[in-house]
């Protein structure tokens, strides 16, 4: 049965539904998750959302300042729940540039039962539910975006609205990449670059990749390619200039204080520490993309890969070799970000496009039964679930003889799984699966989030605090600054760039602060110190009475106080 998607209007409205299924799929967070509550920082203060003016973070230069201009706008002057409306929309582009590409290889587009199996797979891919919550509940095995991000947890879309996720633009230029279209190759480069600056040093590497294949593999006139790189190094020189201005200290004194407070933070950040991601999941993930080069070297896309992989490997080796601060804190193999989705989605498109046998088809049945019983037994989990030994026991056991029993059916059922469309069908019917799963995943995060330990407390601040309020809290209640629209001290969340000295030591003071037992000697001059109004204290802890505060808020967790 064949399809025709030609039209824009058809691309489109099929990406729109991809782009809504993903979402949910994947699944979306809850609103103010993850670094949104640090990034959209500035943005917010902008807009004069509570006493978020007032927080000490903003005496960092703004990172990010056309996400924050974003951000501002929003907020400012339409409402909160446009974020997760330009979230669908990043996760549209997503799919669009992936489908694309596979689609340019393999003409996934020109057949009904190709277009819904590779949809109903490249779910299954990014579907949480099974690679992070299965596989963690049945073998403490975090596969969570294994396929669709880089290695050093890097991704372009992490459920959520954030700087990073303009990383899609850059595979959107990879699309237009293959297509042979230069000026959408580049300008879309020259988007990401200027949303967020680590896309500064990826796209030059791309661009230069470009300028190579445009010429020497696709015939491209070397003038019209020229141009449109200088146009893509043009409109991303006020991207340059901002971080070298605000984010490049010029002084020994400031280098120095500099790699110091950075050399604190490596240790524990898994962007910039290869010794926190060198781990199972990065094989695989290295090895996918491997098989993908080999798979693919004699096609532009496989050439484009092994440019990017060579280029940014030896950079990375160098950095690593020389122990380069400098290079390693441009985390070259961010690149994997970029390389991994395009790999497992061109490895996806030859698999399902391959001429099917009886025991290929009976794979792919084999599949879509596994996934189905993973499914209904991580529902079942995720519902009814206890840390009760014997739940976990007769969970694992009979998830186990379900997926035995599933793979066995459906191996034998031999004269069904003949018929392609039958195959199809149950393609979309675990499609379905897959977004009942992430709309359940949606509904028991927003249940959970009301039972963390500080929802309370994010509650009664949100609601009783003033224009004028700066909070002291403990360093890992990181989503109590946007949830609560609150300035806080301090809390784990860090922006590297010139003051984060002052940054880690305000966070250090915090600290050794909750770690220790409150005096009032102690409590006064952290006050004179920092400023803050009101402090978040956990119930376990005991306080003088003569703290001089009065204590406006109590439950079973912790308590705020007022001066």
């Amino acid at each position: 049965m064949r399809l025709k998607l030609t039209s824009k209007t058809d691309l489109a409205a099929l990406h729109a539904l991809i782009g809504l299924l993903l979402v949910i799929c994947y699944p979306l967070q809850p609103l103010y998750s993850g670094n949104q509550n640090v990034y959209f920082l500035w943005g917010m203060a902008k807009a004069g959302i509570g006493s978020l003016p007032m927080d000490p973070m903003l005496a960092q230069n703004d990172p990010f300042p056309l996400f924050s201009l974003l951000v501002f706008a929003v907020v400012k002057f339409l409402h909160p729940w446009v974020f997760h409306m330009l979230y669908w929309s990043i996760n549209c582009i997503y799919s669009y540039a992936l489908f694309g590409i596979v689609n340019q290889i393999f003409a996934i587009y020109t057949s009904i039962s190709r277009s819904i199996l590779f949809t109903a797979f490249f779910l299954l891919l990014h579907t949480g539910t099974i690679w992070s919550g299965l596989f963690q509940a049945m073998f403490h095995l975090d596969l969570s975006w294994v396929w669709d991000s880089g290695i050093a947890e890097q991704g372009v879309l992490r459920g959520y609205l954030q700087p990073s996720t303009a990383g899609v633009f850059l595979l959107l230029s990879a699309f237009y990449f293959v297509r042979s279209r230069p000026m959408g190759a580049f300008l879309s480069i020259a988007v990401a670059a200027l949303i967020h600056a680590n896309y500064v040093i990826l796209g030059a590497g791309l661009a230069a990749v470009y300028v190579i294949l445009f010429v020497k593999d696709q015939g491209i006139e070397p003038r019209k390619v020229l141009f449109w790189a200088s146009i893509c190094c043009l409109a991303v020189v006020p991207q340059v200039v901002y971080s070298y201005v605000y984010f490049i200290p010029h002084t020994p004194e400031a280098k120095e204080l500099l790699r110091i407070a950075v050399l604190k933070t490596q240790a524990n950040n898994i962007h910039l520490s290869p010794i926190l991601w060198l781990n199972a999941k990065t094989v695989l993930q290295l090895s996918t993309i491997g098989a993908a080069l080999w798979l693919f070297k004699d096609h532009v896309i496989g050439k484009l890969l092994g440019y990017l992989a060579l280029l940014f490997g030896l950079v990375a080796i160098i950095g690593l070799a020389f122990e380069s601060q400098t290079i390693l804190s441009l985390t070259p193999w961010r690149i994997a970000a970029l390389m991994m989705p395009l790999s497992t989605a061109i490895m996806l498109g030859k698999l399902l496009t391959h001429k099917g046998s009886t025991s290929f088809n009976r794979a792919i049945a084999s599949v879509f039964a596994l996934s189905a019983i993973a499914l209904l037994s991580f529902g079942v989990f995720r519902v009814f679930g206890s840390n009760d030994p014997n739940f976990i026991y007769l969970w694992k056991t009979g998830t186990l003889v379900g997926m035995v029993l599933a793979v066995a059916t459906a191996w034998g059922i031999v004269k069904l799984w003949n018929n392609r469309h039958i195959i199809t069908f149950f393609g979309g019917l675990c499609s379905l699966g897959f977004v009942c799963s992430g709309l359940l995943e949606i509904v028991m995060q927003q249940h959970f989030a009301k039972l963390t330990p500080h929802y309370g407390v994010m509650h009664y601040l949100k609601t009783h605090s003033t224009a004028d309020d700066l909070v002291l809290i403990p360093n890992e209640l990181t989503t109590i600054r946007l949830n609560s629209e609150v300035a806080v001290v301090a809390d784990s969340n860090l922006v590297h760039g010139m003051q984060l000295p002052e940054l880690l030591a305000r966070q250090h003071a915090v600290h050794h602060y909750y770690t220790h037992y409150y005096t009032r000697s102690q409590t006064d001059s952290l006050r004179t110190d920092l400023k803050f109004t009101a402090a978040v204290i956990p119930i376990a802890k005991e306080i003088p009475k003569d703290l001089g505060a009065s204590e406006v808020f109590r439950d079973e967790n912790y308590r705020v106080v007022r001066w």
